[in-house]
């Protein structure tokens, strides 16, 4: 799953746990300008990873590399 932490109806936190709690245990690439508000809730849920924007298109590719590795 990839998610903005910023939606237009919410957290892309809350997204995340909601998918999980239907039983989706994906793993997560949340994005954001604004990562450090909310780094402790982030770090309560596992295979969450964060990347701060701007995005290189190479540092996406690598991220989902790494998440499927």
């Amino acid at each position: 799953v990839l998610v903005d932490l910023s939606l237009p109806d919410g957290l892309g936190i809350d997204f995340i746990r909601s998918i999980r709690e239907q039983g989706f245990m994906w793993p997560a690439i949340i994005v954001s300008g604004y990562l450090d508000f909310s780094l402790d809730q982030l770090s309560e849920l596992p295979e969450v990873y964060t990347l701060q924007k701007p995005i290189s298109l190479n540092t996406l590719l690598d991220t989902i590399c790494d998440v499927f590795d």
